[in-house]
Parts: structure tokens; sequence; C-alpha cells
């Protein structure tokens, strides 16, 4: 039986995931002890959400870690 509603989306696939990931836009970038990035005019810092499906995880070998609730790790150069 159908409730009307819009169907619910399925889990996104990892390809889905690693292109919001490259999508996402950083004003800035402030690597050191406590990375921190700044991210629709919000500084985010380590264990900080960038948008509704990742996590800040830091910077490592040139590279911005982020993580999805499932824990799966995510990277893009900046």
């Amino acid at each position: 039986m159908e409730t009307g509603g819009e169907p619910s989306a399925g889990p996104k696939s990892r390809v889905e995931m690693e292109a919001q990931v490259q999508a996402l836009v950083f004003t800035a970038l402030m690597p050191g002890s406590k990375p921190r990035i700044v991210h629709q005019g919000r500084v985010i810092g380590i264990g900080d959400h960038v948008g509704e499906e990742f996590v800040f995880s830091g910077i490592e070998d040139g590279l911005l870690v982020f993580k999805d609730s499932a824990g799966a790790v995510y990277t893009r150069r900046y």
C-alpha cells in the first residue's frame, strides 16, 4: 500500500558520496596541529559536520579527510 509521498531514496553509492566530497567548496584552509576549514562561512574543526553527510577528520599528506556516518573515509586534494 502506497502512502502517497515521494518514495524514500535508498542509501547513496560510494561514487555519489565521493562526488559530494569533491563538490564541497571551502573558502579557507588552516593546517597545523588543529586543522580547520571554512565552509559556507563557518569554521569547521576536526569532528565537526560538513553538510549533512560528512564529518571533518583532518588534513593528511595534502588531503582533506572526511568520514560519513558509517565510518567510510573520503579524501580530496586542496
